[in-house]
């Protein structure tokens, strides 16, 4: 005897697509002499420079845009996985690689196909929502910040 297949919940498959597929257009993007169109699943971040925005994709490719963060987080709010880390960059969680904490405690993530160099700050004020975003338990964010001790005086030489 088959088995009836289970009713597929919508909510959940939109949700599965979203994480492979964003549902955003390309993005125009200025270059000289012409418009490129940088599809947002290529997009791994998009920071503030003077005069407008630099969007880094997964080439480590830059690419100019005239308007304000605030603009384009606008347009890009029905795309979840991207996520505003902080007041001058919005980061693409398709892509993140990493999270590490700088000896000054800052976290910063670095991206999959892009130099180790090359990382994102993520504000105080945003990690709660990145950890949910990413999925970090709490106690996985413990062993983040853990730092081992020296050797204990007791310790056999």
């Amino acid at each position: 005897m088959q088995k009836k297949p289970r009713p597929a919940d919508p909510d959940v498959l939109y949700s599965a697509i979203l994480k492979l597929v964003s549902p955003l257009k390309p993005v125009p993007c200025q270059a000289v002499g012409s418009m490129i169109f940088v599809n947002p699943e290529e997009i791994a971040f998009i920071t503030t420079v003077p005069g407008g925005l630099d969007i880094v994709d997964i080439n480590n490719a830059r690419w100019k845009r005239f308007d304000t963060l605030t603009a384009l987080a606008e347009k890009f709010k029905i795309d979840p996985l991207f996520f505003k880390a902080s007041r001058s960059e919005i980061i693409n969680l398709r892509q993140v690689r990493a999270l590490f904490v700088t000896p000054t405690s800052t976290r910063e993530v670095s991206f999959k196909s892009l130099p180790a160099d090359v990382r994102v700050s993520i504000a105080d004020s945003s990690y709660a929502a990145f950890k949910k975003a990413m999925g970090i338990s709490d106690k996985a964010d413990a062993a983040l910040k853990f730092e081992p001790k020296g050797r204990s005086k007791n310790a056999k030489k």
